[in-house]
């Protein structure tokens, strides 16, 4: 079933396969993975996505030895990404969450989920992988040790008057993100200050905790 062009790039894994592929006439699907930093079997999935919606199209290389050539994959002529500014639709989402008045524990559990999603499927620590993953997310990210410094950060540009429930949501999908870890991490403490737009964030062993530390 074909994707509409929001659908496509709604989704991180096909937004970062687009982007890879935006400033690149034509790229093998190993390629793709490397520089994307996701699985060849990730890319694989969404590169059939892809295809059908019209998007990307494959050409068959030449071979110089034995073994079939080599597939190569391009943006389709005349394909282009929307606009990367989505302000105005995350101010809505972020007067949604406002009107719904969900729980905190509703609001952790959003943020893990999508979290264990960013973080792709196994193939090395994705906490080493946490400042990528939180750019696409909009946030300027350092991670040195345990310890996550967040710097520009989003939420009171998104939620002026409710900054905190973005802060809740990103630190719970940090949360996510390091719950894939081979090291079991999760979030000891965080701390936010909307009006400077940084937070700093701390990973501990997941087995020596309690419950995920509260914005602050």
């Amino acid at each position: 079933m074909a994707l509409s062009l929001f659908e496509l790039v709604a989704d991180p894994v096909r937004l970062a396969i687009i982007r890879e592929l935006s400033g690149n006439a034509s790229v093998p699907l190993a390629e793709i993975a490397e520089h994307a930093g996701l699985h060849a079997n990730t890319v694989r999935t969404h590169m059939g996505e892809l295809e059908a919606s019209g998007a990307v199209e494959r050409e068959h290389g030449t071979s110089d030895g034995p073994g079939r050539p080599q597939v190569r994959y391009r943006l389709r002529a005349g394909w282009r990404l929307p606009s990367s500014d989505h302000h105005g639709l995350s101010e809505l989402l972020a007067a949604m969450i406002v009107r719904l008045d969900p729980s905190v524990e509703t609001i952790q559990e959003l943020g893990r989920h999508w979290g264990r999603y960013l973080s792709g499927r196994p193939g090395g620590d994705p906490v080493k992988s946490l400042p990528r993953l939180l750019e696409r997310m909009g946030f300027d990210a350092e991670v040195e040790g345990l310890e996550i410094r967040l710097r520009s950060c989003p939420c009171p540009v998104i939620s002026p008057e409710h900054p905190e429930l973005i802060c809740a949501l990103a630190g719970a999908a940090i949360d996510g993100i390091a719950e894939t870890s081979p090291r079991r991490l999760r979030v000891s403490s965080s701390t936010h200050d909307p009006q400077r737009r940084a937070c700093t964030i701390r990973l501990a062993p997941r087995s020596a905790l309690g419950s995920l530390g509260s914005p602050g």
